[in-house]
């Protein structure tokens, strides 16, 4: 991590190599170890470097291992605030001297500490914590899951007015500054489209639709998705696409029944889709095409570079325009 100021610069990093007790260090002008850990405990060492205009300073801070040198520390005119999970260090950036530190009571690891008015945010795996100036908890705040992202969403980021966090299965929340909850909204995939839901939304699509549904299931005894599918879908966006080009708004229905499936359904679902629907559809090449103008940029892109690029049966079916 860099930091700098009109006084100085500050490069933060993790010195892997550094062992407690050792002869073998590199070389640092100071050594940092609050906590007394020892030669076999459980530590990482953070490498700090602070150059000032005529001074070079260099300090091995030892603290808990489960700390990270990505928006780890703060600096603050002639002071450097450092956090090592639960713990925070300040440093005198002139003579590198310990001013204070100081733990703070959370659930989990921390990777982050960002000064706001009235404290310092701390962005935590699964809480996120309001400190004083003073560093006294004044409030923390926890989602569903860890505060992690699978995806490139940013699980944390401060705004003017609140923070914004999307946990481990994709819930969202915003809080404000005095912990408080502002919004919240749970992911849709923990309310993931099966077989069955699947089918009631396809009956929906016409008047006829549920008789169709309870026919099916009489004569099958189960939800073949895959024939259903074809009978309520498929073949009538088909006919639409061929001879009823102006009947749009309902071309439009049978296209977002087909992305919501993709969308939202679980794996089996998906696997119409991807099977049964675009297969049939890509059978014909001018309503292929046709079915190309009214869906998304991003099922077009989908469909372009994952279906037809893993599915053998399609490998000769022109790309969506």
């Amino acid at each position: 991590m860099l930091l700098q100021n009109e006084i100085c610069n500050v490069n933060i990093s993790i010195d892997n190599t550094y062992s407690v007790e050792s002869a073998d260090n590199r070389y640092y002008d100071l050594i940092l170890n609050p906590d007394k850990f020892k030669h076999n405990d459980f530590y990482k060492t953070m490498s700090i470097h602070i150059e000032l205009l005529a001074e070079k300073i260099s300090i091995a801070l030892v603290g808990d291992y489960y700390s990270y040198d990505t928006d780890c520390a703060i600096l603050d005119v002639d002071i450097l605030t450092v956090l090592q999970n639960d713990k925070i260090t300040q440093i005198n950036i002139y003579d590198g001297t310990m001013i204070l530190h100081k733990q703070f009571e959370c659930l989990g690891c921390n990777f982050g500490i960002y000064k706001v008015k009235y404290g310092y945010i701390i962005y935590g795996e699964i809480e996120i914590t309001m400190l004083d100036l003073e560093f006294n908890k004044v409030w923390s705040f926890s989602g569903r899951d860890i505060f992690v992202s699978r995806t490139n969403r940013k699980s944390f980021e401060l705004c003017d007015n609140s923070i914004k966090l999307y946990d481990f299965e994709e819930n969202y929340y915003e809080i404000g500054y005095d912990g408080n909850i502002l919004v919240e909204k749970k992911s849709c995939e923990n309310d993931v489209m099966n077989i069955t839901d699947c089918a009631n939304m396809l009956a929906d699509l016409t008047v006829n639709g549920k008789q169709v549904l309870e026919e099916h299931t009489e004569n099958f005894h189960e939800i073949l998705l895959h024939v259903l599918a074809g009978e309520l879908v498929t073949e009538p966006l088909i006919d639409l696409l061929k001879y009823h080009m102006d009947k749009r708004t309902a071309i439009c229905e049978y296209c977002k029944v087909i992305e919501d499936m993709w969308k939202n359904g679980d794996d089996a679902v998906i696997n119409v889709v991807d099977v049964t629907i675009l297969e049939r559809l890509s059978d014909e090449k001018d309503v292929w095409q046709r079915f190309g103008s009214f869906i998304s940029d991003e099922f077009k892109n989908y469909i372009n570079n994952e279906v037809l690029r893993f599915n053998l049966m399609m490998s000769n079916v022109k790309l969506l325009k």
